[in-house]
């Protein structure tokens, strides 16, 4: 920093390498102790590089690829990006082919765009919709729910999976063409009959995020781009799903045009009409996995259940976790993500353990695929039916 402001400093390229380390006399235990110790240590803005990679050589001809990433540098739409050109370049290497000369846009001139329109008149109109749109809005569950006595200032969050390996067995995305509806709205739609019925609450916001990539040349862009924005529904109990699946629908389409706006923004806005700043921990982020890798093909080493082997021609990749489930740093109160590819579905529920109990939160997992697999067979079933479902 200098004078009080944040700077950034570039690094050459020529300064970046793949850290080779030789940990064939390590026993899986040892391994997995060091991995996890890696993945866990924290970065140092002043020293590290925000990306590093480790390669570590194992027995049998394996090498275990360690990538760690500040969360500064990349969004997860980034990080998308990064996996991606490390297999092109793979293979390029591989098969004597130039790397991809694709157009990437500059994060700089990305974020002199932003800081633009926030300082224009149609800035000025964003501002003035999420002040609108805010007004009076509802708790944080983390306001309403906060178990007595349970604080969460380290911010540790548990987090709980469930794979669908079929479309057959939850036809999701041919649900949501049915109903003439995006797969989002649909699972959004879901998400708001979850709130109800774990908070009883009628006005709803739920956030999600918002890739915030809007030419080609940011596709691959390498950097925080992503914002999250808000919305906003009232839940009627006697209404059907098919009716909420539209409205969220409809609701999307009224909010997308205003989400480039920044976040704590946002806030600000709804601080200008309620007295108050909302917090990042608004229940129920929802989002699919970015489009850039699964057009790529490469979004299924992190769709299926680590440890799931994948060929790529002569290449065999799994994923492995490092970091156990309820040992990892969540700032927000609880988070549902969906990864869907070619009729398999997984969802991951990240919470702050403040809030709930480990047990708890694999009930609301559970909770949140039977109001899925009721909504699929019966769409036209109310919404009061489909929240009081346990």
């Amino acid at each position: 920093a200098v004078d009080g402001k944040p700077r950034v400093e570039l690094w050459p390229a020529s300064s970046f390498s793949v850290e080779a380390i030789d940990a064939t006399a390590r026993s899986e235990s040892e391994f997995q102790a060091d991995l996890q110790q890696a993945a866990k240590t924290a970065h140092n803005l002043e020293r590290d590089r925000l990306v590093s990679l480790r390669a570590y050589r194992r027995p049998n001809n394996t090498t275990v690829l360690l990538v760690r990433a500040h969360h500064i540098l990349l969004d997860g739409h980034a990080f998308g990006s990064m996996i991606r050109e490390i297999f092109e370049r793979y293979f390029g290497m591989h098969n004597e082919a130039p790397p991809d000369a694709a157009q990437t846009g500059d994060y700089f001139e990305f974020a002199r765009s932003q800081r633009k329109r926030v300082e224009s008149e149609a800035g000025h109109e964003d501002r003035q919709f999420w002040a609108q749109y805010l007004m009076d809005a509802p708790e944080p569950i983390g306001r309403t729910k906060a178990r007595p006595g349970k604080a969460n200032p380290r911010g540790i969050g548990g987090a709980v999976n469930r794979f669908v390996a079929s479309e057959t067995e939850l036809p999701v995305r041919a649900a949501a063409r049915q109903m003439g509806v995006s797969l989002h709205s649909l699972m959004t739609a879901a998400g708001q009959v979850l709130l109800h019925g774990l908070t009883g609450g009628s006005d709803l916001l739920l956030t999600s995020s918002y890739a915030n990539r809007e030419s080609t040349a940011q596709e691959r862009l390498i950097g925080w781009t992503n914002n999250v924005t808000m919305l906003r529904s009232e839940f009627d109990p006697a209404a059907t799903f098919r009716d909420q699946a539209a409205k969220v629908s409809a609701g999307w389409a009224e909010v997308l045009p205003h989400s480039s706006y920044p976040f704590h923004l946002m806030q600000e806005a709804a601080a200008d009409n309620n007295g108050k700043k909302l917090p990042p921990g608004q229940f129920g982020v929802f989002m699919n996995w970015p489009d850039n890798m699964e057009r790529a093909g490469f979004e299924r080493i992190f769709l299926m259940p680590p440890g799931t082997l994948h060929r790529f021609g002569e290449l065999e990749v799994a994923l492995l976790p490092v970091v156990p489930p309820g040992t990892g740093h969540f700032v927000n109160d609880a988070l549902i993500f969906y990864q869907e590819m070619e009729g398999s579905l997984l969802l991951r529920f990240q919470y702050g353990v403040h809030l709930f109990e480990a047990a708890e939160a694999e009930a609301i997992v559970d909770r949140y695929l039977a109001i899925l697999r009721q909504a699929i067979a019966d769409p036209d079933r109310s919404l009061g039916e489909l929240a009081a479902l346990t």
